[in-house]
């Protein structure tokens, strides 16, 4: 199980993905209150945490005390969505700050605050006698008062942001690497990615990583090494994620 640069991730998908989406931001969303005025009831769409899973073609989106399931192939919400997050993650905490899946052990960790839970799959439940744990017990070199997204980039490292810092964590050695111990600016590794994001994953579908912060959200082109956004969420891309 991989996030990089796999069979979903060739250039020929992603050329039709970033076309079809500038050509949409394009036309449409160059001003968000003509959009706004243009479409009563706007939903504000956020998302707070987001992780997918290749075993169901399905994502995970989290806000306050809901998820939403988002089908990867229709590119969309599913109907009958959002669920309260108690009626399904058993013992995770509403208003976690994200939602991360460990390219190291591929289990599925969330955050909240100072602390961590990790979930045990096969149980389908947090173990509450272990956790929450602290951040400083399990996630050597992160802040320890807590993070604001983070997301596997490969099976060796992954990356974690906190206010304008990010933080490069080598998997395989499980801990925060020796040149970012102190964080580096996000504008310096990840130009024209916005400071205090909500959230940021590598969509296995597209092998694309997505930023998201408001009600806006960013993707990273590998080709150019640069950022593309903001784009309107609900709009372009991440449709039915309101709050209805």
């Amino acid at each position: 199980m991989f996030y990089g640069k796999t069979l979903f991730h060739s250039k020929v998908l992603r050329s039709i993905w970033y076309n079809c989406i500038f050509c949409i931001h394009t036309n449409f969303v160059k001003s968000k209150k003509v959009f706004r005025s243009l479409f009563k009831g706007y939903c504000r769409p956020r998302v707070t945490a987001i992780e997918s899973w290749m075993g169901n073609g399905r994502s995970y989106i989290f806000k306050g005390d809901r998820f939403w399931r988002f089908n990867d192939l229709a590119a969309e919400a599913d109907r009958g969505y959002p669920k309260a997050i108690s009626s399904v993650w058993i013992n995770v905490p509403d208003d976690i700050d994200e939602v991360f899946v460990w390219g190291h052990n591929w289990n599925t960790y969330f955050f909240k605050g100072h602390q961590y839970y990790r979930y045990n799959d096969y149980l389908d439940k947090v173990e509450i006698q272990y956790y929450p744990k602290n951040i400083s017990e399990g996630w050597r070199g992160l802040p320890k008062d807590g993070i604001d997204a983070g997301f596997t980039w490969s099976n060796s490292k992954s990356y974690f942001f906190k206010g304008d810092k990010v933080y490069l964590y080598d998997n395989i050695n499980d801990e925060v690497s020796s040149d970012y111990i102190n964080g580096k600016l996000i504008s310096d590794v990840w130009p024209g990615i916005p400071n205090n994001i909500d959230s940021a994953f590598r969509w296995y579908w597209d092998g694309t990583s997505y930023f998201f912060k408001g009600d806006s959200y960013w993707f990273w082109d590998d080709d150019t090494d640069t950022a593309k956004g903001p784009f309107l969420i609900g709009v372009t891309a991440w449709k039915n994620i309101c709050e209805v």
